[in-house]
């Protein structure tokens, strides 16, 4: 009987030992996985596309209304024909290396400059549009000069590589900047146009138009320090344009407003 109750106890013994030990490598395992997860965060990138805006300025000019875009207020307002760009920032704690873009702007340019175009005519404007599925071949005109003259080949999409992006925390202004797309700037001056002509009581429907054909999206692909792989997706909404009066003879400063969304 003495011998069975030793047993017992020796059982029980070995029963809460075992536990312990399970409980203990436990404690152990959750330790290390936190300590890997931090390890892992300080090496960890976050690159966003930023949100920006589009500043077009139409003063006028002969009697036309001439547009000048650009992503910074003062050269719009300085005439001042730049390229519209965006910026990608890493908000993370860690390098970010082997980046690959995509910038996608799938807007079927071809039908949309077509539709300008036959409005245009309907306010006595009569552009030299050569429209096909590739281009836009504009030629020069008398009133609207050579801002508008050239060709303008259509752009979808493209992809750029670059090596690195250091986190906003270690150098505040360390960003990549991307061209947006020439023909998307074509468009936007070819609608602000429509708008002057239009006025105000037809804005809101031409504004409409351009929204449904507008579609911006970029894809970000890209590697921490430990070859970790990211990949994120971002869509680009499109606001109703602010507009501003500067004055009679300086014109009309139009601001649209594109904020990021995730896919």
């Amino acid at each position: 009987m003495e011998l069975i109750e030793n047993i017992q106890i020796e059982t029980i013994i070995n029963s809460i030992v075992a536990l312990a030990t399970v409980a203990t490598l436990i404690v152990i395992w959750l330790t290390l996985r936190e300590m890997k997860t931090e390890r892992s965060i300080l090496y960890q990138p976050i690159i966003i596309a930023t949100n920006f805006k589009i500043y077009s300025f139409c003063k006028y000019m002969n009697e036309a209304p001439r547009v000048f875009c650009s992503t910074n207020k003062e050269k719009a307002l300085n005439s001042d024909a730049s390229i519209l760009d965006m910026s990608l920032r890493n908000i993370g704690q860690g390098l970010a290396k082997n980046i690959e873009v995509e910038l996608i702007a799938n807007i079927n340019y071809a039908e949309y400059f077509k539709a300008i175009r036959k409005d245009l005519k309907t306010f006595g404007i009569d552009l030299d549009m050569k429209i096909n599925n590739n281009s836009c071949w504009i030629q020069p005109d008398d009133k609207y000069g050579k801002f508008l003259a050239g060709n303008h080949p259509y752009q979808i999409n493209f992809k750029e590589k670059y090596d690195y992006l250091i986190p906003i925390n270690q150098q505040e202004d360390e960003e990549i900047i991307i061209r947006l797309p020439r023909s998307l700037q074509l468009a936007l001056i070819l609608t602000i146009i429509l708008f002057e002509k239009a006025g105000t009581e037809k804005l809101e429907q031409y504004y409409n138009r351009f929204e449904e054909y507008f579609e911006l999206s970029m894809q970000v692909r890209y590697e921490d320090n430990l070859n970790n792989s990211f990949s994120d997706k971002f869509i680009f909404v499109l606001s109703k344009p602010n507009i501003e009066m500067k004055s009679i003879w300086m014109g009309k400063l139009y601001s649209f407003s594109l904020e990021r969304s995730n896919l």
